[in-house]
């Protein structure tokens, strides 16, 4: 469970960005910044005159040189807390000191590409109209171009991979931050298209839920046993069977421009996670407070300790949530 949490995707490993992705999207920019300026992190330590002959240098020091050079990442009104964070992050020991080992550490990491991004709507729009001339409609573009094992979680490495296969080389991680806009590390059909997901998701819930399988749920609509549904016989069997939905949208993106479905075209369901923008919201908040409190002083003072309760509540909720969705 507890790998299910971090690895949400299911790539098999987790990384920074799933235990601290706001952390991790902050150090990644900042990380790419002293690339840009000084041609890697370390050579920072190597431009200044301040480290140049010192072994280890104050948290003070430090983020004089940054504020001295302007550092863009640093700015605005929350600058102070991102700094806070960064200084926070580097420092191995926790003493307030920081040596150049903490940016060589900085150089040798290799944060995901759209850790540093910025959302680029125009990119999206290029991907987006590369999909709708190969493909129907947003379902069969998902299912058959992206999300390839009907997961309906879709990670950053196979959202890279179906780009190159559209041959698109444009602004690819900055189109995924669209997309990802909580930086969850995956996304959904309802990320991508939200009237889609919507009928796709209560086909599924009111399928399971009457049926216990879409196995059963298809046996059930298909009356004369001939395995296949037309518009007509599926449209008759969801009024038959109590389903509200949007028929036709729900068959044209199953039946991939044929007269009929079968049950292979449905099959895909069985694996498919419910998109729950409710509990991404619950679980985003919980982040969201976790996060300030990063930003706290080491000693608990009366706002810490009101945002660690709000955050175990949030959370107890949260988990509540997810155990009455189990028999989903």
């Amino acid at each position: 469970a507890l790998l299910r949490a971090l690895d949400p995707a299911g790539e098999g490993e987790v990384a920074l960005e799933h235990l601290a992705p706001r952390g991790a999207a902050l150090l990644a920019r900042f990380r790419s910044w002293l690339c840009e300026t000084f041609g890697s992190c370390e050579g920072l330590w190597d431009a200044s005159q301040a480290f140049s002959t010192a072994r280890s240098l104050p948290w003070s020091a430090f983020a004089e040189v940054l504020r001295r050079r302007e550092c863009p990442i640093f700015q605005g009104e929350d600058g102070n807390d991102k700094l806070w964070f960064v200084l926070q992050a580097l420092d191995f020991h926790g003493g307030g000191m920081l040596l150049k080992s903490d940016l060589r550490w900085l150089d040798s990491w290799s944060p995901t590409a759209w850790l540093a991004a910025e959302p680029d709507e125009e990119a999206w729009l290029e991907i987006w109209l590369l999909l709708k001339g190969k493909y129907d409609n947003p379902l069969i573009a998902w299912r058959q171009a992206l999300d390839l094992d009907s997961s309906n979680r879709l990670s950053w490495f196979e959202f890279e991979e179906a780009c190159a296969e559209l041959e698109y080389s444009g602004n690819v991680a900055g189109a995924w931050r669209v997309l990802d806009r909580d930086l969850s590390g995956w996304i959904s059909l309802y990320d991508m298209d939200k009237e889609s997901s919507e009928i796709v998701d209560s086909f599924k819930v009111w399928a399971e839920s009457n049926f216990k399988s879409i196995r059963r749920a298809f046996q059930a609509m298909d009356l004369d046993g001939g395995g296949f549904l037309t518009l007509d016989e599926l449209r008759k069997a969801c009024k038959r069977l109590k389903w509200d939905g949007n028929v036709r949208l729900l068959f044209n993106a199953l039946d991939g421009g044929g007269r009929a479905i079968s049950y292979k075209d449905l099959a895909f369901l069985a694996s498919w996670t419910i998109s729950d923008p409710a509990n991404a919201a619950e679980r985003n908040e919980v982040r969201k407070q976790l996060w300030e409190e990063l930003f706290e002083p080491s000693q608990p003072n009366s706002h810490a300790i009101a945002a660690r309760k709000r955050a175990r509540s949030a959370g107890a909720r949260c988990q509540q949530q997810q155990q009455q969705r189990q028999w989903l």
